[in-house]
């Protein structure tokens, strides 16, 4: 070989070595959800609370990388609905990530004037109930004319659950003690409604019913 071409040999050869050496990135960077446990009022705007990516060779990604699709969340409608984030490296690597969100009822959405049947052994009833928030206790509602047995027969629903749509009755009256629990069958920006299993206990004996709650 003329030695006019040797360095432009060993500087090929030093290239191939060095490419040689290094080592291909496989390593998929890391989609890090912020408040992955977030939750929003039935009826309010979400709030896209981002996600960050982190790689081991190009450290925290600029938020460009990270693309969020919250399109199935619906605020209208109580509910856990996904959000999706996806993040690539400069490699081509990618990963992916889903943050939950609950849109829930709040205890004042089950306020107002509900449509009521009851249904014990096969007599129904149809009637008003009127709920309103409870002064001594956050969550829960008083609901007045239960049993359509006017409006000073007053008893108390609990409000519980990440969604707010667990429903208790513990409640004990002057004639009668109440239990039951149920949850919502739907809850809306428009409508409400859960079906209210329970048992009516006096001192001698009980009897299993039924409240369906509409709204409005």
């Amino acid at each position: 070989m003329a030695l006019k071409n040797r360095p432009i040999f060993l500087g090929l050869l030093l290239t191939i070595l060095v490419v040689a050496c290094q080592k291909t990135d496989k390593t998929p960077p890391v989609v890090v959800v912020l408040e992955p446990e977030y939750r929003v009022p039935l009826g309010q705007a979400y709030q896209e609370r981002g996600a960050l990516g982190t790689d081991k060779e190009d450290g925290v990604l600029d938020t460009a990388a990270v693309t969020a699709d919250a399109s199935r969340v619906r605020t209208d409608s109580v509910g856990e609905y996904p959000v999706y984030y996806y993040v690539a490296d400069a490699a081509g690597n990618e990963d992916s990530a889903t943050r939950f969100v609950a849109v829930y009822a709040r205890t004042q959405d089950y306020t107002g004037n509900w449509a009521v049947r009851d249904s014990c052994d096969s007599i129904l009833i149809n009637y008003t109930a009127v709920a309103v928030l409870d002064p001594l206790d956050s969550t829960r509602v008083a609901v007045s004319n239960w049993r359509n047995r006017g409006s000073s027969y007053q008893m108390h629903l609990q409000i519980l659950g990440r969604l707010g749509n667990s429903i208790t009755l513990n409640d004990s009256l002057s004639d009668f003690t109440y239990v039951g629990n149920s949850v919502l069958t739907y809850g809306t920006t428009t409508r409400f409604a859960f079906d209210l299993p329970f048992d009516e206990i006096d001192s001698v004996s009980f009897q299993s019913c039924v409240s369906q709650f509409r709204k409005p």
